[in-house]
C-alpha cells in the first residue's frame, strides 16, 4: 500500500485528513528483517503506541500521493484529539493538528520507542499528548524532517527531568540531523542549564508551545539556533513552570541567559512568553518578521537585533 494506517480510518477532505483514531493500543514487536514499510506509515491510538526493542518502522519505497496535513479529534464534534501518532514516510512532511485536547492535564496518548527500535524515512512524526519516550535509533535521509510532540519538551541537563520528552544536548544533537526540526510542546519548552536547540547548519527549526523556561541556568547562556527559527503559541497556550523533577524538587525559574540566532527569526501567532533568563537575545543576521498576531513576552532583559 502507499499509505498505511493502522488504528483509525480516515477522511479525505479539501482541508487535508481527518483521523478518527479507533485503537486503544498498538505495539510493533517486529525485527528489522521483517520491518513494517510502506511509503506512508501511520500508526494512531487513544491510549499507547509502542515499538518494542528491535522493531523497525521504515517510511521507504516512492511516495505518488499527495501529501495531505492530519487533524485528529473535533471540538464541535466532542471528540477528543488526546492520543499518540507515529508517522515515517518518504514523501514530504506534513503537519498534525489536535484539536478538543487538555493541554494542561491530558489523560492519555503515551508514545514509547524503546531502545533498539528504529524509526526510518524521509519524514518522521512522533506526537503524543500525554509522554513521548524515544529510546531508539532515528534514521532520517538526507535533508529528512522530523516533528516531535509532547506534553512538556525538555532539553539540556534533563537527567531529573521525569516529564514530557527530554533530551540531553548530546541526543538533540544525534537526531538524524534533520533539514527540519518541529518541536511542538502541548504547554511549554523547558530549557536547563545550557541548553543547546539546533545548529547554524539546520536548515528550520519551528517551536510551537505557551514559551521557553529556563531552570538551572546561573551564569550559563542557554542557544536555539538554525538558519531560519519561528517561535509561535498558534493555540493559544498558557505558559506553566516546569513541574517537580525525579526527586521530588520543583525547579525555581532561573536567571540565566538565553540566545536565539538565525538567519531569519520569525514569530507567529500567539502570545509566547520567555521566563527563567534574565536577559534574552534575537540575533537575525538576515530579517526578523513578524507573522500574525502574536506577542513576545519577556521577565528579563530583551535585545533584539538584524544586521
Amino acid at each position: 500500500a502507499a499509505s498505511l494506517l493502522l488504528g483509525g480510518t480516515r477522511s479525505v477532505s479539501a482541508d487535508g485528513v481527518g483521523i478518527a483514531v479507533g485503537s486503544s493500543e498498538i505495539v510493533v514487536a517486529n525485527t528489522a528483517a521483517q520491518a513494517l514499510a510502506a511509503p506512508e506509515i501511520l500508526l494512531a491510538a487513544t491510549d499507547r503506541v509502542a515499538l518494542l526493542d528491535g522493531s523497525a518502522v521504515q517510511g521507504t519505497g516512492e511516495f505518488t500521493g499527495t501529501p495531505r496535513d492530519i487533524t485528529i479529534g473535533s471540538t464541535a464534534g466532542g471528540v477528543s484529539g488526546e492520543g499518540a501518532l507515529l508517522r515515517a514516510s518518504s514523501g514530504p512532511q506534513i503537519n498534525v493538528a489536535r484539536d478538543n485536547i487538555d493541554a494542561t492535564n491530558p489523560a492519555r496518548g503515551r508514545l514509547d520507542v524503546e531502545s533498539g527500535a528504529v524509526v526510518a524515512g524521509r519524514s518522521v512524526i512522533l506526537d503524543a499528548t500525554l509522554s513521548n519516550r524515544f529510546g531508539g535509533t532515528l534514521d532520517l535521509d538526507a535533508g529528512g524532517a522530523l516533528a516531535l510532540g509532547a506534553n512538556r519538551i525538555s532539553a539540556g541537563d534533563t537527567a531529573d527531568v521525569a516529564t514530557g520528552l527530554a533530551f540531553s544536548n548530546a541526543q538533540l544533537a544525534a537526531l538524524g540531523n534533520p533539514t527540519d526540526l518541529l518541536l511542538r510542546s502541548y504547554s511549554t519548552l523547558d530549557l536547563f542549564g545550557a541548553a543547546v536547540v539546533g545548529n547554524a547548519g539546520l536548515g528550520s527549526l519551528v517551536i510551537e508551545s505557551a514559551g521557553i523556561g529556563g531552570y538551572q541556568n546561573s551564569g550559563q547562556t542557554a542557544r536555539i539556533e538554525a538558519q531560519s527559527v519561528t517561535l509561535r503559541n498558534s493555540r493559544g497556550i498558557a505558559f506553566s513552570n516546569a513541574p517537580a523533577l525525579a526527586g521530588g524538587v520543583v525547579p525555581a525559574p532561573g536567571d540565566g541567559a538565553l540566545q536565539v540566532a538565525g538567519q531569519t527569526v520569525s514569530l507567529g501567532d500567539g502570545a509566547v512568553e520567555v521566563k527563567g533568563f534574565n536577559n534574552a537575545t534575537i540575533a537575525a543576521q538576515r530579517e526578523l518578521l513578524a507573522a500574525g498576531e502574536g506577542a513576545l513576552n519577556t521577565t528579563g532583559s530583551l535585545h533584539v537585533a538584524a544586521t
